[in-house]
């Protein structure tokens, strides 16, 4: 069951476990506006993380062992006093963490909806609790209901299913080589199943611990980032242009969010970058970008977007405008 919360004896750890759940909501919203998946399912396994350190630094299992004196030793027993201090406590970092677990199955459901799905059935609970209107809130499981016994969220993948996996892709690939009629109607196939073999073999060397790239002399093939090729037809139908921040202010209620306004030559747009955690607004205008202009428009805190300026990104985590060398022409194309 889910126990109580005696807000009069929360301590600091119990007060930043759940700002650490309001704080987490934000940032995943913030990040999701600005196309940055990858970070946003990041805030969920650090939320994660947090509560698991947050566990471990409560010790409710030796706090528990306060409550039971020791046989035999009659001044060994707690008073009653002791005795309800000690079981508060307890109280206080179980409910915590059971609504900090009810925020995860909202924060993990855009990513792993069946597994939020699971999370629910164990609390349960409908699944009508994963509305993104719930998530932050710390009040999700009522005091006193009763849950179902946790099971295992995720089974581990053995090493040898991976080499299985691995195996029917080679097989796979093998097969198409050797069907030359299909390499010449598609010659990118073979490429492409070469190219998950390739994957799934450095997943599996990662597994199996092997040293990372890091602190290894690579050759330039390697050191390029494992992104799906395309071919140039793709790349074609991108519309690139040089244009000019005129304006740019933060975004009410989006610490990340900046409103640029660009000068694109033959017109003004409205553009939303997620950028204002490494630019100041008054810094950047007058700063000659480079845009994509075929974008299709999207709405971000209530303001239509139009267009994607270009950033690099070093090792750091730095970001920098990708911008001519020379100030030219707003409006130019980048080939």
């Amino acid at each position: 069951k889910v126990p109580p919360l005696h807000t009069e004896i929360m301590d600091d750890a119990d007060k930043i476990l759940f700002a650490e759940i309001a704080k987490t909501k934000t940032n995943i919203e913030n990040l999701i506006e600005s196309y940055k998946f990858r970070e946003a399912l990041y805030e969920v396994i650090d939320l994660a993380r947090k509560g698991n350190k947050y566990m471990q630094e409560k010790q409710p299992w030796i706090v528990a062992k306060t409550l039971l004196p020791i046989e035999g030793i009659a001044s060994s027993s707690p008073s009653e006093r002791e005795l309800g201090h000690s079981q508060k406590i307890i109280d206080n970092c179980l409910h915590l963490c059971l609504q900090l677990t009810a925020n995860l199955a909202v924060f993990i459901n855009p990513f792993l909806p069946f597994a939020a799905k699971k999370m629910c059935y164990m609390m349960k609970v409908v699944d009508k609790m994963l509305d993104w209107e719930n998530a932050g809130k710390t009040k999700l499981l009522s005091v006193g209901y009763s849950l179902r016994e946790p099971s295992l969220l995720f089974r581990k993948i053995e090493d040898a299913e991976v080499g299985e996996q691995v195996q029917k892709l080679r097989i796979k690939s093998e097969k198409i080589k050797m069907e030359s009629g299909i390499n010449t109607q598609n010659p990118s196939e073979g490429a492409a199943l070469n190219s998950s073999v390739n994957e799934a073999e450095g997943q599996n060397a990662k597994t199996a611990g092997n040293p990372p790239l890091e602190g290894r002399e690579a050759s330039p093939s390697k050191g390029m980032d494992k992104t799906r090729e395309i071919i140039f037809d793709d790349f074609a139908k991108i519309n690139l242009k040089v244009g000019t921040i005129l304006f740019a202010e933060k975004v009410e209620k989006a610490d990340k969010l900046l409103k640029l306004e660009v000068d694109m030559g033959y017109e003004k747009r409205t553009i939303v970058s997620g950028i204002a955690l490494h630019f100041d607004p008054a810094d950047i205008i007058g700063k000659q970008v480079v845009v994509v202009a075929n974008l299709a428009p999207r709405k971000m805190r209530g303001i239509e977007s139009n267009g994607m300026i270009l950033m690099a990104e070093d090792k750091a985590g730095k970001l920098y405008f990708v911008s001519p060398g020379t100030v030219i022409e707003n409006g130019s194309g980048v080939s």
